[in-house]
């Protein structure tokens, strides 16, 4: 505008705003329950965001910070309005409950050819494994263990959850049936003297001696070794199903016989 003071002028901004876009959205397709994390968009910024159930997950209209309540399945939305017209962009977000394996129960003793079912207190729908199906094999859904054959297993209990794959294990010895068997071995024994004793028994049994003093046994080997005159009770045990077997041999030793030397003239008349 000219006046007698000269031209002056007025300047007023306008913003020339292009047509909004809500764009892709990006963030975890899951989320555990009782955690959060933040959803964006690479499209106009300034929208809104919502979450279609509530009761599942709830959102930061403004920030995008979602926040897991319960499991379930909740649908995002970005909008974005302007220029009389709006733009929006969903995105389905799984929201997960953290899983935990738990403590695993069941017999850590079993007999080859009895079966058990082993349990969790746990989340629900893992899945069972047996490291070593030769000795016991087991379920993967029921957790039924079937033994097999005497040895160790290991059990575990896995599964997947928001939180990653989780695992709890126990450890199984399978045993067979068992038998002491008879003791074969010298009898009597002089002092001094070593032998072997054995069993037609279950093989990987304890030996004991009632009178290590007078007659002493190896607990592994059954390997005997006389050291004074008298008597022991020599025992040969064997666990196995049904609890432990025992059989018994009652050993004497003996004392040497005493050497005598002689020398002259005998006359038989």
């Amino acid at each position: 505008i000219s006046g007698c003071n000269g031209t002056r002028t007025s300047v007023f901004p306008i913003s020339i705003i292009g047509t909004p876009a809500a764009g892709i959205l990006s963030g975890p397709s899951q989320l555990c329950v009782g955690s959060n994390d933040v959803y964006g968009s690479n499209g106009t910024p300034g929208g809104t965001w919502t979450v279609d159930d509530t009761t599942k997950a709830t959102i930061h209209p403004s920030t995008g910070r979602l926040q897991g309540l319960a499991a379930g399945t909740v649908a995002l939305t970005y909008t974005v309005n302007a220029c009389g017209t709006s733009s929006t962009s969903s995105l389905s977000v799984s929201i997960s409950p953290v899983v935990l394996p738990g403590t695993l129960s069941g017999p850590s003793l079993i007999c080859a050819g009895d079966n058990a079912f082993i349990l969790t207190n746990g989340s629900a729908g893992g899945t069972w494994s047996s490291s070593d199906t030769s000795v016991a094999s087991i379920h993967p859904q029921t957790g039924r263990l079937v033994a097999q054959q005497a040895g160790f297993v290991t059990l575990t209990y896995s599964l997947n959850g928001c939180n990653g794959t989780q695992r709890a294990t126990l450890n199984v010895r399978v045993i067979s049936f068992a038998s002491a068997g008879n003791i074969s071995g010298p009898n009597p024994m002089c002092i001094g003297s070593t032998a072997n004793l054995t069993s037609d028994g279950t093989p990987g049994g304890t030996w004991s001696s009632s009178n290590p003093t007078i007659l002493d046994v190896n607990p592994q080997t059954g390997e005997a070794h006389s050291l004074a005159a008298g008597a022991a009770v020599i025992t040969y045990s064997v666990f196995g199903c049904g609890g432990t077997f025992t059989n018994i041999k009652n050993i004497v030793v003996s004392g040497q016989i005493p050497q005598f030397s002689y020398s002259g003239t005998t006359n038989y008349n």
